[in-house]
């Protein structure tokens, strides 16, 4: 556990890295004297917590789904998208070790949607081993079975209600650190 005096700082940020932008969303643990002892220096330690991409060209859904994530995982770092383009170059300024923990994405959305992001995400990129969502208002079977064939690990009905979208995000299985791993860190 953290002492009286610890401060949990949860940051978003952008860094350079090797030429390239990292979008990460990691945790500052700062660790101090609650009486402010001034000769004991602060403890320092940068946790990562996964993300999550999301690109839909649904504002209210992708409202929607980030009130949704935040609420079950506050700790995991939300990037939403408007469109496929805007995902890839995302994903495209990552650094390998830094990529996201999922993909979302609509199925019609311009101007390309699923078939064509799963391609281009797909067999023979960096981000190949990234599980890949389809979410759409549709459930029709051939959608389904193209998606499926083009590497999306799930083809998934949107959500309409909030029970229904906590399901759905439970179903994603984050992985979060414990707080013991978070402990023994110190």
């Amino acid at each position: 556990m953290f002492s009286t005096g610890s401060l949990l700082f949860c940051i978003e940020t952008k860094l350079e890295l090797s030429g390239k932008k990292d979008y990460l969303h990691d945790t500052l643990i700062s660790t101090f004297d609650a009486n402010h002892n001034r000769h004991q220096k602060p403890h320092l330690m940068m946790i990562r917590f996964p993300s999550v991409y999301l690109a839909d060209d649904d504002p209210d859904d992708l409202e929607f789904f980030k009130t949704g994530l935040l609420r079950l995982y506050p700790q995991v770092g939300i990037f939403l998208f408007n469109d496929g383009p805007e995902l890839l170059n995302a994903l495209g300024s990552c650094v390998s070790s830094h990529l996201p923990y999922c993909l979302i994405f609509d199925y019609k959305m311009p101007p390309f949607g699923a078939p064509q992001l799963l391609e281009a995400t797909g067999s023979g990129t960096p981000f190949e081993a990234i599980p890949k969502i389809v979410w759409s208002t549709s459930g029709r079977q051939k959608e389904i079975d193209e998606c499926l064939r083009l590497g999306a690990a799930r083809y998934v009905v949107k959500p309409t209600t909030h029970h229904e979208l906590e399901i759905f995000l439970r179903s994603l299985q984050i992985p979060l650190p414990s707080q013991e791993s978070i402990t023994n860190r110190r």
